[in-house]
């Protein structure tokens, strides 16, 4: 997030950091609250695991949304972008491996850095 804030200048964009560990969903719904309604939120977790990127949400075109097997979501102006592994259609996680991992998987953060420029 910190190279998305670096290279990406664009004034219309603002950036959050929310600590859910600690607060559950009330750092993202004061993040929802504070914004335009017409805004779209972009919410990352754990982008930099060593798993694959799952996006969830309507932002997607419809090219990316088969490329990347996009999740449509009744709320419109909230994405997902979360690596994860995937087992059966809507189950999500990650291993205790996984969550202990020491590396950062800049593969994932490239694509995360293109798909907003």
């Amino acid at each position: 997030m910190l190279e998305m804030i670096r290279t990406i200048d664009d004034p219309n964009v603002a950036y959050a950091f929310v600590d859910e560990g600690c607060y559950g969903k009330k750092g993202l719904d004061s993040v929802r609250l504070s914004m335009k309604k017409e805004g779209i939120l972009f919410y990352l977790d754990s982008v930099g695991a060593d798993t694959p990127l799952q996006f969830s949400g309507n932002y997607f075109s419809n090219e990316e949304q088969w490329l990347k097997k996009v999740d449509k979501l009744k709320e419109k102006n909230i994405n997902y972008i979360f690596s994860a592994r995937k087992k059966q259609a809507q189950f999500f996680y990650l291993t205790k491996t996984d969550l202990r991992g020491k590396t950062f998987n800049w593969q994932n953060a490239n694509q995360i850095i293109a798909l907003f420029r």
